[in-house]
């Protein structure tokens, strides 16, 4: 199966609508390019493999780890 590429555009238009939210045409473009630079990164994560057993931590802490 072959995953179509990423369409920010319609998908700010579609989360927005989903969501109730009103984006200012102003703001619209960089609403966007902050989607397609968060999309980016993500992608670096895709590919690593995890172990089925996997588990998400319970709670997130910001700081410095122990």
């Amino acid at each position: 199966m072959t995953q179509k590429p990423f369409d920010a555009e319609a998908y700010v238009e579609q989360a927005a609508a989903l969501a109730g939210l009103s984006i200012p045409a102003e703001c619209r473009a960089g609403v966007i390019d902050n989607l397609r630079r968060a999309h980016g990164i993500a992608q670096a994560f895709l590919h690593i493999p995890l172990p089925d057993d996997t588990e998400p931590g319970s709670v997130f802490t910001p700081g410095m780890a122990p």
